[in-house]
């Protein structure tokens, strides 16, 4: 497969009748990229900063980005989205049950089956360590809530 680098210029390249199946565009400005006729099937695009007030991306003449910012703000309920705390609670029971229900089932062959990292596709994770990514970051996030509950109730006991 070619590789073209930082170095490689491509900006104002024409593609015509060009079969770019399966290429992978990592940390690439697409910004202003027109596709017309294309084939999109199976596409995934990954770029959290699609929300910064002055993109839009379009399919089909539709700007998709609120859309698709409603869509994750109903299954992530980010902060910014001053979710009500029932939903947060009932978003958050569900996540649980989610893990709860995997755990209850898993083998270990399913725990050391490879998967392909979104970031670095040639770097293989294994269930087990994404596992352990979730339980790392449910410890962490009970740690912090616990020392900020700490220092509430020490500042309120002055």
């Amino acid at each position: 497969m070619a590789t073209f680098a930082r170095s490689d210029d491509l900006r104002g390249a024409e593609f015509v009748n060009t079969d770019l199946r399966g290429a992978r565009f990592v940390e690439a400005d697409l910004s202003g990229v027109v596709m017309r006729g294309v084939r999109v099937a199976g596409a995934d695009i990954d770029a959290p900063w699609l929300f910064d007030g002055e993109s839009f991306l379009r399919v089909n003449g539709v700007d998709v980005i609120p859309l698709v910012e409603a869509e994750l703000n109903r299954r992530l309920l980010f902060a910014t989205a001053t979710p009500s705390y029932a939903e947060v609670l009932e978003a958050r029971a569900g996540r649980v049950a989610m893990v709860r229900d995997f755990l209850a089932t898993v083998t270990p062959d399913m725990l050391a089956a490879p998967r392909k990292n979104p970031h670095d596709p040639g770097y293989q994770e294994t269930t087990l360590s994404c596992l352990h990514v979730i339980l790392e970051e449910e410890w962490e996030h009970l740690r912090y809530a616990v020392r900020d509950l700490d220092a509430i109730e020490a500042g309120s006991a002055e």
